[in-house]
Order: structure tokens, then sequence, then C-alpha cells
């Protein structure tokens, strides 16, 4: 929540001023942390109810990443500032990074891995897919800051 809030201050930054950066941010904790778990469930004996849950958590913090991108792509934007960074982040210089390590790679790969697992695939299945959210959280993030940081001032 702190990253969003620090985010918020760079006014002159449209694209970093939206309502929807929180729970982008929320839903990242969410995919990061579930993916964490499933990693650590590779090493340790933990509780199957334990595993269960981290790979769930992984599952909805991905597809939550999905759909608040889905959000913001389908939005109206109040200024020309945020409509040429989106342009940049989805169609321009950051595209591949964004849609390719950020939404295939970041929400797809541990939604699908995640789902995977809990219907009968090894462990290591979700534990590659919370390596992939990690990833694709980077990805996707760092479009967004470079994206919003492509648009003159002035």
């Amino acid at each position: 929540g702190y990253t969003a809030f620090l985010f918020g201050q760079a006014e002159a930054r449209d694209l970093w001023q939206s309502p929807m950066l929180l729970w982008h941010m929320v839903a990242g904790a969410f995919a990061a942390g579930g993916g964490f778990g499933s990693i650590v469930a590779l090493f340790t004996d933990l509780d199957e109810s334990y595993v269960r849950a981290s790979v769930w958590t992984l599952v909805g913090g991905a597809a939550a990443l999905g759909l608040i991108a889905l959000v913001e792509l389908a939005s109206h934007h109040p200024t020309r500032n945020i409509e040429m960074a989106m342009h940049h982040m989805t169609r321009g210089a950051f595209s591949r990074q964004w849609w390719v390590g950020g939404q295939l790679v970041g929400v797809l790969v541990p939604v699908a891995f995640g789902i995977g697992t809990l219907s009968g695939s090894p462990q290591w299945v979700a534990a590659i897919g919370g390596v992939a959210a990690a990833a694709g959280i980077y990805f996707a993030d760092d479009a967004f800051v470079k994206a919003g940081q492509s648009v003159p001032l002035s």
C-alpha cells in the first residue's frame, strides 16, 4: 500500500495516479505470497491445508492482477498523458514486456499451473507458477514505471 501512496505523490506522472494502483499492489502481494508458499512447500513438510491455501492465494492473486489489468485497459483515461503512457505500455515500446512478461508469464501461467496443482498435478507445478508470478510482477511493474516516465512532462 505504501508504494501506491509514493507513486501517488508523483503528480506529474498521470499514469501513476490510477485509483486501481493500490489494488494492483495488493493483488501482486497475494500472488507473490502464494507463490512463495508454494515454493516453500517443496522443501518442507507442511500440512496439506497450508499448501492448498498457498496455491489458492497464488491463483487468486494472479487472477486479480489479470482482472485489474482488464479494468485498466477498458477504462476511460481522463488525460492525454495517461492515454499516451497506456499506449507505450500496451502497444508501444514496453508492450512485449507488459503482455508477455506481465500478463502471460505473470497471470496466465500462475493461474493455469495453480489450478493444475489443485486438480492433482504435483506441487512443483505450483512452485513454477509461483516463480512465474514473481517474474511477471517484475515485468509488468517495470513496464508500468517506464511507461509512466516515457511521456513528456511538457
